[in-house]
């Protein structure tokens, strides 16, 4: 099946299912056999428990930051394109990602790569902002309790 877990040499991965107007999409989780764990999520219109637990644990966090919403809402494209952006089978806004990240990160030296940004509806520069001020409510500094990159567009 699409969700069944994989063993490569001393590594696991574990696909989730994910929320995107795309055939199965799907994040995942890997796991090496000494435990350290690392998850991969994008192309998603939004997150749930099922895939927050899945994400659980992770060191290494690759997820998407795809849009601020107001970037979307006066953008040239049409009304069509910013409603799938903006809904829950789309990709994850900023502020999302922050909210995820608020659940997620533990302050053990996370290192998380926000990617997958739109290079229209949305900056590098806002991105790590939203994400920073995000954990700063939870007490995480970004150099001291874990680290931040933008890693792509």
């Amino acid at each position: 099946g699409k969700y069944e877990t994989i063993k490569l040499g001393e590594t696991w991965i574990y696909p989730f299912r994910t929320h995107h107007d795309a055939y199965e999409p799907v994040g995942y989780a890997i796991e090496d056999d000494s435990r350290e764990r690392a998850c991969v999520l994008f192309d998603t219109g939004k997150y749930d428990q099922d895939m927050l637990n899945m994400m659980e644990g992770s060191i290494y966090i690759l997820i998407e930051a795809n849009h601020d919403p107001d970037m979307v809402e006066v953008s040239d494209y049409p009304i069509s394109i910013q409603s799938r952006i903006l809904s829950d089978l789309g990709h994850l806004s900023n502020q999302q990602t922050a909210a995820a990240l608020q659940k997620l990160i533990q302050g053990r030296g996370e290192r998380i790569y926000l990617t997958h940004l739109s290079s229209k509806n949305n900056m590098p520069a806002l991105a790590e902002m939203t994400v920073k001020a995000a954990l700063k409510q939870r007490g995480f500094i970004v150099g001291t309790h874990y680290h931040l990159e933008v890693v792509s567009e």
